[in-house]
């Protein structure tokens, strides 16, 4: 997946693509897009609870140590 980006008559719009279909085109693959804001969050949302998990963080103070 690759960043991309559009301008709307009143918004530009952020979202990820399959890198094929920007390289490449339709020939080779569909675009699969979905929506950068949307993606992000969800990506932020599982890094915050890995990192609030008690054993998660037990583990890693367990390796640095």
């Amino acid at each position: 997946m690759v960043f991309a980006k559009s301008k709307g008559r009143t918004k530009t719009y952020r979202y990820f693509v399959c890198g094929n279909f920007h390289n490449k085109g339709a020939s080779v693959c569909s675009s699969n897009s979905i929506n950068a804001d949307i993606a992000e969050a969800q990506v932020l949302d599982e890094i915050k609870r890995i990192v609030t998990d008690s054993s998660f963080i037990k583990q890693l103070v367990a390796k640095l140590n």
